[in-house]
């Protein structure tokens, strides 16, 4: 698999950005928050931080639900930066 398909993958029309999402299991948001607001059993969540799960494996569903939601936390800290 080329580097570029590591980085971005495309499935169903939409596109998993597995940096961003590697950024986001390594923000300070906890697993709690992240497996709440995308469903995503906190144990998976877990297991994709401590590495007992490699990321290149995610499920195209959890990708796309960590993707989103990564986005949206950086839309967020985007926007509260302009405001200030």
């Amino acid at each position: 698999m080329a580097q570029e398909e590591l980085l971005m993958i495309k499935k169903n029309n939409s596109i998993i950005d597995l940096l961003l999402i590697e950024a986001l299991l390594r923000s300070n948001i906890s697993t709690y928050k992240i497996s709440k607001a995308t469903q995503i059993p906190n144990s998976t969540i877990s297991n994709l931080r401590n590495g007992k799960r490699e990321l290149k494996n995610i499920t195209s569903k959890n990708g796309l639900k960590l993707s989103n939601y990564a986005r949206k936390q950086v839309s967020l800290l985007i926007n509260s930066n302009q405001e200030q």
